[in-house]
This record gives C-alpha cells, structure tokens and sequence, in this order.
C-alpha cells in the first residue's frame, strides 16, 4: 500500500478525475460569468420585472430554508402552519 492508500488504482484513473472536475468548474465559471454580463446587459431594460425576480428568489430561498434547515415538506405549512415556530424554537 502506497502513502495515500490507493494501491490498485491505476493512475489514469486518478488524471481523468482531476481532468473532469477541472472542465466541470472551468464550465461552471465560464456559465456564471456569460449569466452575470446577460443580466448586466438586461438590467437597464428589466424596469419592474427586477423587483419581480428579487421577490421570486427571495421566497425560493424561503422555501430551501424551510426545508433543508428545518426539515418541512410542502404540505407542513398547510396542514401545520404554525409547525416551523415550533421546530425551530421547541420550548
């Protein structure tokens, strides 16, 4: 066994991996970056519809937060819509 316990594992398979997560992140900036310089451009003709968008981000962050962090599904706050008070502070 080698110093980092990869004896069997070829060493192709070792640059093949560091090769697709380096395209993989090179991509994923390369798409922010195009987003951001699109918005930019689309800003000064966006007028009300920005208020629009920043609201629907706003309850999508709402939404992950009630679920991820507290551990709601959709149908909690119908059911039970004073549950996530008592999730996140329980006394």
């Amino acid at each position: 066994m080698d110093k980092y316990g990869t004896s069997g594992v070829a060493a192709w398979f070792d640059i093949l991996m560091t090769t697709c997560f380096a395209v993989g992140g090179i991509s994923l900036g390369v798409r922010f970056a195009l987003l951001n310089a699109a918005l930019r451009a689309s800003a000064l003709r966006m007028g009300a519809w920005d208020g629009f968008l920043q609201a629907g981000c706003a309850r999508a962050s709402f939404g992950i937060y009630l679920g991820h962090v507290l551990g709601l599904n959709s149908w909690d706050i119908v059911a039970h819509p004073f549950s996530g008070y008592f999730v996140r502070f329980p006394h």
